[in-house]
């Protein structure tokens, strides 16, 4: 079966350029002079082929400095996966990498991280109050991976709920028939966006998670 939380570590490490905005930066030519001055033409065509295998190389995957918030991140796999910081957080901590919190309230301020994932967490009946707090802690512009099951999901509802929390989804992703992916940007929300998010009904948006015996 697919393991969201693997399919979340590589898109991050392999996400497009549109999810990647560092600027690039050109070398400079080092002493002696370029080989253009001593009269190499196909030096320029080189060199400019070079920067842009190089820059195509740099810009796969997340940089290296953004920080990664994980609510939920039960065994914090995601930390071992990934060099970024990754700030773990949980109820229970498993393990040494994980920080007890309640996440609809981080120890965190605002605007302290690049990414936060929230994979299969979304189980409480608070749920909406996770997603208040990952736009929180997120940096404008930040991006907001989210995983969870394709029953569960109102998806027009859903969709309408983040825009009034202050989110653009950028994509969504069946990757199994059980299974589903989001990407959203955290913007500005709208006016009135958040009494819109108090006025909606949680239980209609997403269904409440069974557990059945097999």
């Amino acid at each position: 079966p697919v393991n969201p939380l693997n399919v979340i570590v590589e898109q991050l490490r392999s996400c497009p350029r549109g999810y990647v905005e560092a600027p690039l930066r050109k070398p400079k030519p080092r002493g002696g002079g370029s080989a253009e001055e001593h009269g190499d033409p196909l030096a320029a065509h080189r060199r400019d082929k070079h920067q842009t295998l190089e820059a195509t190389k740099k810009l796969r995957g997340i940089p290296a400095t953004w920080r990664i918030v994980d609510m939920g991140c039960g065994d914090a796999e995601l930390a071992l996966a990934l060099d970024n910081e990754v700030l773990s957080f949980d109820l229970v901590a498993r393990n040494p990498r994980v920080q007890v919190a309640d996440i609809t309230h981080l120890p965190i301020g605002e605007s302290s991280a690049e990414v936060a994932v929230v994979c299969l967490a979304l189980l409480s009946s608070n749920w909406v109050d996770i997603l208040l707090e990952a736009h929180r802690v997120l940096v404008h512009g930040g991006l907001l991976k989210l995983a969870d099951l394709v029953a569960r999901i109102a998806d027009p509802l859903f969709l309408r709920l983040m825009q009034y929390i202050g989110f653009v989804c950028l994509r969504q992703e069946k990757i199994s028939s059980v299974f589903v992916l989001y990407d959203f940007k955290k913007t500005t929300a709208p006016p009135e966006g958040r009494s819109r998010v108090k006025k909606m009904n949680p239980a209609d948006i997403l269904k409440p998670f069974l557990y059945k015996k097999k």
